[in-house]
């Protein structure tokens, strides 16, 4: 089973690990902000009452695995994804469809594609096709917009035949838009988080020289309902410049470092307010040692990163915020994918 991409024409199977290996790249070149994954469901049909074929089956199988690897990359990454299948869909007993199901931050809906558009022909015309679809996102713009159920309003016409079925697999209009629909208001969200970030950018740059404060107008003033959490998870999220440090470790502690010395003291990333430095310590220490006790990196030499096929070189950033009594301190490696 080839796919074709539109701008090249290059082929792609997705069951090739050639070609899985590929596509994996392109999404960590490109980082899509929605990635929507819907497999082919032929082999797991409620229609098929016969045997499936064993290489049949297996294929099938494989683009599930791989549908849901990407999606994990989408998620571990701080984007988005839609993973569609028919709601009656033998794929969804699948483990690593279930253990995607009841990931953190990730929701299943239903809607009837009659309600985006959907139309098939039969001896009596044209009408709506009722097609119950599931989807599992992670986030709930998307889910918002994927959950029409149908109103009753009209009559169905049965998806019957390979060719109806066939036809019935291309998104209607209707369904495009409202997947549109759902993007916009993650990007709109984007800019608004992007914006505020900037403005703390800023303001930590005229701190640096003595000007202006995070109580200043020009921060406070006009601007988006941003909560706090969520611009610090993205300044943390964002790209930083790659750095050359001996191990990962050196790193971290480089990046903690770096932080709690800004203006001779520690302040929260996202307020500004000043922090009790005994308790960053702590804080910073907790980070890192649950990292070191979890054995979450080896020490490698620049160029057996460099080597790795599927490896990637990647920036940490650090992020502290008040939690409580406590300051929670954490180190994010971008786009790390890890197991």
């Amino acid at each position: 089973m080839a796919i074709s991409d539109p701008n090249t024409g290059r082929k792609y199977d997705l069951r090739n690990s050639k070609d899985q290996g590929e596509v994996k790249r392109l999404i960590r070149r490109d980082c899509p902000t929605v990635l929507v994954v819907s497999p082919p469901c032929t082999a797991f049909s409620i229609a098929n009452q016969g045997e499936v074929d064993k290489r049949v089956l297996a294929g099938a199988i494989e683009m599930i695995r791989f549908s849901i690897e990407i999606c994990e990359l989408q998620h571990r990454s701080g984007r988005h994804f839609i993973f569609e299948q028919p709601q009656s869909s033998r794929a969804w007993s699948l483990g690593e469809v279930i253990k995607l199901t009841y990931r953190d931050g990730v929701t299943k809906t239903t809607f009837h594609q009659c309600m985006y558009g959907l139309e098939a022909r039969s001896h009596e015309g044209t009408a709506p096709a009722y097609k119950p679809t599931s989807v599992l996102t992670n986030h709930p713009a998307l889910a918002e917009v994927l959950q029409e159920r149908c109103d009753g309003s009209h009559r169905h016409t049965q998806l019957i035949g390979k060719s109806a079925c066939t036809k019935a697999a291309q998104y209607p209009v209707g369904l495009c838009n409202a997947v549109m629909k759902g993007v916009q208001v993650i990007r709109k969200r984007l800019e608004e988080i992007a914006s505020v970030r900037d403005k703390v950018h800023g303001v930590h740059l005229c701190e640096s020289v003595g000007v202006g404060s995070f109580t200043d107008p020009a921060f406070t003033d006009g601007g988006p309902d941003i909560c706090p959490e969520d611009v610090l998870y993205e300044i943390e999220m964002e790209d930083m410049c790659e750095q050359d440090p001996s191990t990962w470790e050196d790193l971290a502690t480089q990046r903690w470092q770096e932080y709690s010395q800004f203006s001779n003291e520690t302040v929260d990333s996202t307020t500004g307010e000043i922090l009790d430095p005994a308790k960053v310590k702590a804080g910073c220490d907790e980070e890192l040692g649950f990292m070191s006790h979890m054995h979450v990196w080896d020490k490698v030499t620049r160029e057996q990163g460099q080597s790795d096929p599927d490896g990637k070189i990647v920036a940490t950033r650090c992020g502290r915020g008040k939690k409580g009594d406590k300051v929670r301190c954490r180190l994010v490696a971008q786009e790390f994918a890890g197991s």
